[in-house]
């Protein structure tokens, strides 16, 4: 159903920045502090523990002119980005930076997931082209975290046919089972939780696919300083 211009003329739309533009601006800033450039714009508080925990991703949409609005389609008009942390790991006697934790992709309502494709999905919009920002993590108090690495990608080829047949099973869980046999199944790639009945669900990409999201990693030392660790 088309959307009523009057509807449409109260959310700033997409800014037209193409994710060369936002790779090239934000590469000039690896190495900054995020934390207080996110005090400046009244984000988080100085001195204070942020409560909340996207503080660090708002603080890059707003570095990239990204106004907050009620859309859902992928952030930029056709690409989507996505900021996560990365935080200190001691492996062999060696202190490395590797995954904190899951990615969060997009939201979903069960209905959505019963009634729609891979290819017609709002999971599918939001993901086909992803330009993923790394970060710092040293802290739950968050007093600094350091801008680390850029990751364009492009879901396509083996990835693509794998996702797709993850959310094809989970679909077919929910249709045969119900909620109880979707909550069982896990894929490799995809996973999907449970965020309460208001809130719906939410699509979370496992570690395997950000080891593939970041395997072009840019920094400002390497393109690849973590390959061998996450």
């Amino acid at each position: 159903m088309a959307k009523n211009p009057a509807q449409l003329s109260l959310f700033a739309p997409p800014p037209t920045l193409t994710r060369a533009e936002a790779i090239e601006k934000l590469r000039q800033m690896l190495g900054d502090d995020l934390r207080p450039l996110s005090d400046q714009y009244g984000l988080t508080a100085p001195g204070v523990t942020p409560l909340n925990k996207g503080w660090a991703g708002l603080t890059v949409e707003r570095l990239l002119g990204l106004v907050q609005n009620n859309e859902q389609g992928p952030d930029f008009g056709d690409w989507e980005l996505k900021v996560i942390p990365l935080k200190q790991m001691k492996r062999a006697e060696v202190l490395t930076w590797g995954l904190k934790g899951p990615l969060a992709l997009t939201m979903c309502q069960l209905k959505q997931l019963q009634g729609q494709t891979f290819e017609e999905s709002l999971l599918w919009a939001k993901i086909q082209r992803l330009l993923i920002v790394t970060r710092l993590y040293y802290s739950p108090e968050e007093e600094r975290s350091e801008l680390f690495g850029l990751a364009p990608y492009d879901i396509s080829g083996e990835v693509r046919g794998e996702l797709s047949r993850e959310y094809e099973e989970m679909r077919w869980c929910l249709r045969t089972q119900g909620v109880m046999g979707l909550k069982e199944y896990q894929g490799r790639l995809l996973a999907l939780q449970d965020q309460g009945e208001r809130a719906g669900w939410s699509f979370y990409a496992k570690r395997p696919f950000i080891t593939a999201a970041l395997s072009g990693l840019i920094t400002s030392t390497s393109p690849d300083p973590l390959k061998s660790t996450l």
